[in-house]
């Protein structure tokens, strides 16, 4: 299991100063908390990527391989209807990575579309625009109920 931390347009400058991507032994303890909520045992391995489409055009490949590529957006009104992540095909073992942008929503078109062309397929919990924390809460859960009938 990973955590990748990406940069996005909309992400706050002083984000990546925070105290707590400065100190990884703050980010050990967020994780046990967490596990520990959970009833997780293993650690998720954290990687931080500051510039975004350096990311995605040199090291996506490299940290995850092989993944189901899915990036959560807003049902829009303008946009043709998007999936939900219990519609998207996963094979057998496959593993799911879901990009999820930072609580101002993504850089659109520009970042949705660099996104889609790295593989990254659309998916939406609904049309309202949810904080981070929430959204990735409720796309892990959906992500992990999906994996367990692949």
């Amino acid at each position: 299991h990973k955590i990748i931390l990406c940069n996005a347009a909309k992400v706050p400058n002083d984000y990546f100063g925070s105290h707590i991507l400065r100190e990884p032994e703050s980010i050990r303890e967020a994780l046990k908390d967490g596990l520990t909520q959970g009833g997780g045992t293993a650690l998720p391995q954290i990687h931080v990527a500051k510039r975004f489409k350096v990311f995605l055009e040199d090291e996506l490949d490299q940290i995850s391989p092989n993944t189901v590529r899915l990036v959560a957006h807003p049902q829009k009104a303008w946009l043709p209807p998007l999936p939900r992540i219990n519609d998207i095909s996963v094979p057998a073992g496959g593993r799911i990575l879901v990009a999820v942008g930072p609580a101002a929503g993504w850089e659109d078109p520009y970042e949705l579309e660099l996104l889609q062309q790295h593989g990254f397929q659309p998916v939406t919990l609904g049309e309202r625009t949810l904080r981070t924390d929430v959204a990735m809460n409720a796309l892990l859960a959906l992500a992990h109920d999906r994996l367990s009938r692949a």
